[in-house]
């Protein structure tokens, strides 16, 4: 081969490369870490109802959802399942960190999602 149809061969597939490496050096150095990915999610959230069930799902670390009355599903984070239990209602606003929930002895319990991890 000719020194010209390895400086082709480099370019095909040296600079795709180069530019996926450099890539991946941006986005774990400078684009969202796992918590601001959870964050976000959690913030664009809504649901509202009566909880029905509970449900464990072995595909998701074993993560219990709350089944309500209008058949859509929410995860439980684990440090409110002590708080939350069957007939309870829970209210999540889109564009909230707030889940509201109106307990059966006519009380209200505020949770806030950016209190899991203090």
């Amino acid at each position: 081969m000719v020194k010209k149809d390895y400086l082709i061969i480099y370019s095909v597939i040296g600079i795709p490369l180069i530019i996926l490496i450099f890539y991946g050096l941006y986005t774990m150095f400078h684009g969202p870490n796992r918590k601001e990915l959870m964050m976000k999610e959690d913030f664009e959230q809504y649901f509202s109802g009566r909880i029905d069930t509970f449900y464990f799902d072995e595909r998701n670390h074993n993560g219990k959802y709350a089944v309500l009355n209008n058949h859509t599903t929410c995860p439980i984070i684990r440090p409110w399942e002590r708080f939350i239990e069957t007939g309870d209602s829970l209210s999540k606003n889109k564009s909230s960190y707030i889940l509201e929930v109106y307990k059966k002895n006519n009380t209200k319990l505020v949770l806030d999602y950016r209190d899991i991890d203090k």
